[in-house]
């Protein structure tokens, strides 16, 4: 047999195939990569036509006969949301059903209680994009001011928005110590992931201990979302006054805003549900 005729009959091996089984179906390349959908039930049935793929029943699992150009764009995607939630840093704010255990925080387990209703409307509200970009939430310590940060964060995560959870004293810690240890470069990072993160959670405002370094690295953080109009939610116990007093007037006057339209406030007075 000639070159030529061995050639042709290597083109020609799959001419018997029936036609639903002989060409790729159209939806069955990526449009992204160009390269094959393995996943899709069409492409399936043509690689184990062509003899591409077979299942083993001794190792119970499909087998590649030839290499495959595979698209990755889903375990990509699916990579990088494992990464944007890792660097969103949310909490586990709920307990689980088992010793030990704890789950996201979301509005659908959020415990409705008398008192609450105000904050859980207005972060369903700004959810949906129909509440000024500074969202406050103000009450006593245990009344779930955590749990809906943290729900408003899954859900924008979800969306596709990059999240930075950050309980305040914690943040300035670990500012502070950098700096204290010499360590420039971990100090940048620090502040960097407040920056440039669309949605910045700042929990716990007001616990820290008060200084004119505590101030002024606040004051920078909160005013640059402030002045870019940039997405933030707070939770504190502080009242004004309060607020003005530990933190500087201008933070406060920027946190309890009544007229720009950049900032809404809402209190939470329900019952500690940590003693409940």
């Amino acid at each position: 047999m000639s070159l030529g005729s061995a050639l042709q009959q290597y083109l020609d091996r799959f001419n018997d195939l029936p036609d639903d089984v002989r060409h790729l179906p159209d939806d069955g390349v990526c449009e992204e990569c160009d390269r094959i959908k393995v996943e899709h039930p069409g492409v399936d049935r043509v690689l184990r036509a062509r003899g591409m793929l077979y299942y083993d029943e001794e190792k119970d699992k499909d087998i590649y006969t030839t290499p495959v150009p595979a698209c990755l764009c889903k375990e990509k995607a699916s990579e990088r949301a494992q990464s944007m939630e890792y660097a969103a840093n949310l909490p586990l704010s709920v307990k689980g059903a088992r010793p030990r255990s704890f789950i996201a925080g979301t509005l659908q387990n959020f415990e409705e209680r008398s008192g609450a209703e105000e904050a859980f409307m207005a972060c369903q509200e700004y959810i949906a994009e129909n509440t000024p970009p500074i969202l406050v939430i103000r009450g006593p310590r245990g009344t779930g001011k955590t749990h809906l940060m943290e729900a408003v964060g899954r859900e924008l995560l979800a969306y596709g928005k990059t999240v930075r959870y950050e309980r305040v004293p914690t943040l300035l810690s670990r500012i502070r110590s950098s700096y204290s240890n010499a360590q420039p470069e971990e100090v940048e990072p620090a502040l960097m992931r407040c920056q440039t993160a669309e949605l910045l959670l700042l929990d716990d405002l007001g616990a820290e201990k008060p200084s004119d370094w505590v101030r002024e690295k606040l004051f920078e953080i909160i005013d640059e979302r402030y002045g870019t109009g940039r997405l933030l939610i707070v939770s504190t116990n502080e009242s004004y006054d309060g607020m003005s007093v530990n933190l500087g007037e201008r933070i406060a006057s920027r946190l309890f805003d009544e007229n720009s339209g950049k900032v809404m406030q809402v209190i939470m007075m329900c019952s500690d549900y940590r003693r409940a």
